[in-house]
């Protein structure tokens, strides 16, 4: 399955940042942080001319509560492997943080030029929705893995129609997993066992059934020896032992169950 539509350059820079951790540039801040985000973000340049989007900005909530940057990155680290389209990320240790500024924070990769939010391409969903019912159909299977429950939100799916390619391509870009993994998982009580799915996301947005029945099938073969190298890698000051527990515990579960999930939802799937 490869689902996955960047630009070469960004799938060259997504193949690196697959098997690194913590980023070894240095990294300037570009402009001011984004005005009405919780998380507090900000765009950033590389020594290297790397463009990408840091977060969270904010020292709150703590990291020992909320691990929002190693969820970025454990997430993009597993879509890769999947072929679905969540860009590229690296951790980052940001030494020169102030006293409200997180240090344990992640960069993503911008995905491509021109990215419309969903919320400006709207307008356009009687033509879009289709060319979007394969990715977003799979989306959904990988958000239910790993209890992503904030898909709901017009500026976590970019796309640009890319008529400079040949053929002309749809370039797809899902974003934010901060709250996914932990956020409900790490509060002590087994919550991944809650099969909670996640609905297909825009909003109208076709049912691909078969493209579905290929996440399902993905995840499930997913093998768990990578799945423990991707969440056992990220460092502690990043990760508390307690919650990258409950990520290799609630990955593992939710694998496993990951069909029955989405046929609650789907009766279609097989």
């Amino acid at each position: 399955m490869n689902l996955r539509t960047f630009p070469p350059q960004v799938e060259q820079l997504a193949r690196q940042w697959r098997g690194e951790v913590l980023t070894s540039s240095i990294w300037t801040q570009v402009g001011d942080v984004i005005e009405h985000f919780e998380s507090e973000p900000f765009f950033v340049r590389s020594s290297e001319g790397a463009a990408g989007l840091a977060k969270p900005g904010t020292v709150e909530p703590p990291v020992h509560q909320l691990p929002r940057a190693a969820h970025e990155k454990i997430a993009a680290d597993l879509a890769f492997d999947l072929g679905l389209p969540v860009p590229p990320v690296l951790l980052w240790s940001r030494s020169g943080a102030g006293p409200k500024q997180q240090r344990y924070a992640s960069i993503s990769a911008l995905a491509f030029p021109r990215a419309n939010p969903w919320a400006m391409a709207a307008g356009l969903s009687s033509r879009l929705l289709p060319r979007l019912a394969a990715v977003a159909s799979a989306m959904a299977v990988f958000d239910s893995w790993v209890a992503n429950a904030d898909r709901q939100n017009d500026g976590n799916l970019l796309v640009s129609e890319d008529d400079s390619a040949s053929p002309p391509v749809l370039r797809v870009a899902y974003l934010d997993f901060a709250n996914s993994l932990a956020y409900r998982w790490g509060k002590g009580e087994r919550w991944w066992k809650l099969e909670e799915g996640v609905a297909c996301y825009p909003d109208g947005v076709p049912l691909d059934v078969r493209s579905m029945g290929l996440a399902i099938g993905e995840i499930e073969r997913f093998p768990p020896a990578t799945l423990r190298e991707i969440v056992n890698r990220i460092p502690g000051s990043f990760l508390s032992e307690q919650h990258r527990t409950a990520i290799r515990e609630g990955l593992s579960y939710r694998q496993s169950r990951i069909r029955g999930i989405m046929a609650s939802m789907y009766p279609g799937i097989p």
